[in-house]
């Protein structure tokens, strides 16, 4: 942000209005565990004074850059935005738009309702798919590794398919190797094989 506002609402709805009007908003935070490998590198690179922020009417410190290199600065800076983003005046900015405000571990939704208030609720899970779910990675001894393939990369009915195309189809008249990209989808029983082929 090149132009830091007067005081923290006014920089709390800068933040929020960097976002398209019409798309939903993902705010997702920094942690700031002591003792991690993130608190360690900020303290070798020292840290700034802590300001104490006593609300969204404070003005913006004079250095602001020294604002942000304390953590303890960071993380009133964030409470104050999560504070005005569910605020009830926030109401024209939110909209229809789902808001989803991750913030030391927990995530919030805020959301409009009818008597024109905001709607603050804790989102208790997030859909995060297992490592397991075909996503290229596996579990291996409580740690994440990559899936990597046995055997043939391209499912060996969907090759056979691309060599028996017809000579009339437009990608008969490339080479494979000569595919910017294309895209199969074949239905197998139960499963659908889909898969991109790129040079």
């Amino acid at each position: 942000m090149t132009e830091v506002p007067q005081n923290f609402k006014e920089t709390s709805e800068k933040v929020y209005n960097i976002v398209s009007k019409t798309s939903d908003v993902i705010c997702s935070t920094d942690m700031y565990q002591p003792n991690s490998i993130k608190a360690m590198e900020r303290q070798r690179r020292g840290a700034g004074e802590k300001f104490i922020v006593q609300g969204e009417m404070t003005k913006k410190p004079a250095d602001w850059k020294g604002f942000l290199t304390n953590d303890e600065n960071k993380k009133q800076l964030i409470q104050i935005i999560f504070k005005v983003w569910s605020s009830d005046p926030f109401v024209p900015h939110i909209g229809t738009r789902k808001v989803i405000f991750i913030s030391e571990g927990h995530a919030y939704q805020l959301q409009t309702v009818d008597d024109g208030s905001v709607e603050c609720r804790q989102v208790l899970s997030l859909l995060i798919p297992s490592p397991t779910d075909g996503h290229g990675w596996q579990l291996v001894n409580g740690y994440l590794e990559p899936l990597w393939l046995d055997g043939d990369v391209v499912p060996q009915f969907i090759a056979e398919n691309i060599a028996d195309q017809d000579e009339n189809d437009v990608a008969s008249e490339y080479d494979l190797d000569e595919l910017d990209e294309m895209y199969y989808s074949c239905d197998s029983g139960d499963e659908i094989y889909c898969c991109i082929i790129s040079r």
